[in-house]
């Protein structure tokens, strides 16, 4: 998927404009590469659109799994954003959502892998977390 193509989907699904779906993409990706353990935030990175791959894999703590549940998860991106907790809840759905069309099913089945139950109201319709 384009870098356009991936924004578009996100602006679609919240109704934000470029600057803040640009915002709610980074500050999701950001946290999601310091949730993801091991070399996932480089695996996903390679499937990324080249605009966004340094986010992932330049991320400090990139890789370092750490185990924040969905409540936790989203108060950081709300802080990284800049946006309240409700709004980024509904950023990082949207998000995800693009992601699981963005990269392969293999891809994204590894990075639900390490998100745990909690996560599964942030996920696609269909798509289960641990």
């Amino acid at each position: 998927m384009q870098y356009g193509d991936f924004m578009k989907d996100v602006r679609e699904r919240t109704g934000l404009d470029r600057q803040q779906a640009e915002k709610a993409v980074r500050a999701t990706l950001n946290t999601l590469a310091q949730r993801l353990a091991g070399g996932e935030p480089y695996d996903l990175a390679s499937q990324l659109p080249e605009e966004l791959k340094e986010t992932v894999a330049l991320t400090t703590g990139a890789g370092a799994g750490v185990h924040w549940n969905a409540e936790e998860f989203v108060a950081r991106v709300a802080d990284r954003e800049g946006a309240s907790p409700e709004e980024a809840r509904e950023h990082v759905r949207a998000v995800f959502a693009a992601l699981s069309d963005a990269v392969s099913p293999g891809e994204f089945e590894d990075i639900v892998s390490q998100l745990d139950r909690s996560f599964q109201a942030l996920l696609p319709a269909g798509v289960a977390g641990r």
